[in-house]
């Protein structure tokens, strides 16, 4: 993490051997893996944080 916080994020695939891109894309696949709670709320979701 210390190096993303100096090198920047154009220096992200030298420093953890992959691209953005294939983070959001691995992160995409795993999180449909992961089953979604029966008593989930996607009203509450959209309500936000504030």
């Amino acid at each position: 993490m210390k190096l993303l916080w100096t090198g920047g994020f154009e220096n992200f695939k030298s420093i953890y051997g992959f691209s953005i891109g294939q983070l959001e894309t691995d992160w995409l696949i795993f999180i449909k893996t992961v089953p979604i709670p029966k008593d989930f709320d996607i009203n509450k979701l959209k309500e936000g944080c504030g």
